[in-house]
């Protein structure tokens, strides 16, 4: 967009006020403009991409500590959980997370959409299983009290696929990645004429 109108504000000003009635050069000066505004943009939208995926390991390393503290936490809450189908769904959701966490360590970059993930999901599903926990340990029976602990199955399954998803996502672009270096090298033999077309 701003190529374009950078170069728009080049054709306007050699075309009107500069040289007037001479198009070509108008129109030839507008297109370098074009061009020089898309080197721009575009170098400026690679820097951008690459502070993405620069990581640095020490932020690396205590996003990754924080995972695993708030996994340990997780896992010490499910043997307490007196509800089979509860302690199933948390059990499922501590080994996504221990996935996502195995993630992140083999591919830093999907560092950033993960630690925002984990920052809102993680620490929901353990106030959650908290609140869920003492709500049934102290055998607290009002009928309000029975409804809320009867959510906390449903809750947990949602949360349980919002884990699936991020999980999903996360190793989506390593199979593109894997899909485009196969491409290459099939491009590649071709090219040197190992391999039919």
């Amino acid at each position: 967009m701003l190529a374009g109108l950078l170069a728009g504000a080049v054709f306007l000003g050699l075309y009107f006020f500069i040289l007037p009635a001479n198009l070509v050069v108008s129109l030839v000066s507008s297109l370098a403009a074009f061009g020089a505004g898309l080197l721009l943009t575009g170098k400026r939208q690679n820097q951008i991409q690459g502070r993405r995926e620069v990581v640095s390991e020490d932020y690396l390393n205590r996003v990754l500590d924080a995972g695993e503290n708030k996994l340990a936490e997780l896992q010490s809450i499910i043997p307490q959980l007196l509800d089979s189908k509860i302690r199933d769904q948390a059990n499922l959701i501590a080994g996504l997370v221990k996935k996502i966490i195995d993630d992140i360590e083999a591919d830093p970059t999907d560092l950033e959409p993960a630690s925002k993930f984990f920052a809102q999901y993680l620490d929901a599903t353990l106030g959650i299983l908290s609140r869920y926990l003492d709500i049934s340990q102290r055998g607290i029976g009002s009928p309000e009290t029975t409804a809320a602990v009867a959510k906390v199955e449903t809750v947990l399954n949602t949360i349980r696929q919002a884990f699936e998803k991020q999980l999903d996502k996360l190793l989506e672009n390593d199979v593109i990645g894997l899909e485009v270096e196969i491409q290459m090298l099939e491009e590649t033999l071709i090219r040197e004429g190992l391999q039919r077309p």
